[in-house]
């Protein structure tokens, strides 16, 4: 297994045309890598309204906790009470939102476009991991 760090984020979606940083929750697990901010575009209040079919950025700045050639997302939504992945998020975020490997205790920021679901969501939650390889 390579998992080495989590991090839960967790925000409301809801329409808008500004930018705001999220507040986000870490998850209570030691050792994990840090989120120091997210920014929601576009989004002026919270919880965050976004328009079905548009797109969306989310800016996000994080201290790795390991060194890592590898690091992914996931993120569920909430549909009429069921957890789905949320569709069109590439998971490997050093293909387009990361320059990786990663080095620990350094701030990395990243960038995730992609457009919002046309499904009926109440809210969403993201995990951000970070891997290496294990010496065998």
């Amino acid at each position: 297994m390579y998992l080495i760090g989590s991090l839960w984020i967790l925000y409301s979606v809801v329409e808008t045309t500004c930018q705001r940083i999220i507040d986000t929750e870490p998850c209570d697990v030691p050792g994990r890598g840090r989120l120091r901010s997210l920014e929601v575009s576009p989004c002026s209040a919270s919880p965050c309204q976004l328009s079905k079919g548009r797109n969306i950025t989310l800016n996000f700045d994080y201290i790795f906790d390991q060194d890592s050639e590898n690091v992914t997302i996931s993120a569920t939504i909430d549909v009429l009470g069921i957890q789905v992945p949320v569709p069109n998020l590439e998971p490997d975020l050093c293909l387009e939102a990361l320059e990786c490997p990663v080095r620990r205790n350094r701030e990395y920021g990243g960038i995730i476009s992609m457009p919002v679901s046309n499904m009926p969501v109440v809210s969403s939650i993201g995990e951000l991991d970070n891997f290496r390889r294990k010496a065998s």
